[in-house]
C-alpha cells in the first residue's frame, strides 16, 4: 500500500474528511488498513518501520505465513495522487503532487516478486 502523509481525502491519521462534493465522512487511520491485510497474511511479528528513502516511511509486517508480505509505505509531501505520476486533481482538492517515489516501480517489484505459480 502507498499512501501520502498530506492525503486531505484519506488522511493517514483517519478522521472526518470534507469530500470535494460538500459530504463528511470517516476514514479510518491508513495503519489499520495495514493491520488487517498483517492478519489476512498470518503476520504474527511486530511491523517494522523504516525510512528507505528519504521522506517515505515504510511499514513492513513481520512473522507472515509463507508467501505472505505486507508493506505500507508513506510518502510524506504527498497528498491524493498517484506518487511519481502526474497530477491530475487541484491541490485544493487532493494536495500536493510527489515525484519522490516511483509508485509504478514500487509496485511492480512488489508483485513481480510475488508470482503466482
Amino acid at each position: 500500500m502507498i499512501f501520502g502523509g498530506l492525503d486531505p481525502l484519506n488522511p493517514p491519521g483517519g478522521g472526518e474528511v470534507k469530500t470535494p462534493w460538500g459530504s463528511i465522512e470517516y476514514h479510518p487511520p491508513v495503519l489499520e488498513s495495514f493491520d488487517r491485510w498483517r492478519v489476512f497474511n498470518g503476520c504474527t511479528g511486530e511491523p517494522s518501520v523504516r525510512t528507505t528513502v528519504e521522506g517515505v516511511r515504510e511499514f513492513q509486517a513481520t512473522g507472515c505465513a509463507p508467501g505472505g508480505e505486507v508493506r505500507c509505505l508513506v510518502v510524506e509531501d504527498l497528498g491524493h495522487h498517484w506518487p511519481g505520476g502526474p497530477r491530475l486533481l487541484p491541490p485544493w482538492i487532493a494536495g500536493p503532487a510527489s515525484a519522490r517515489l516511483d509508485g509504478a516501480g514500487v509496485l511492480w517489484d512488489f508483485f513481480r516478486s510475488h508470482r503466482r505459480t
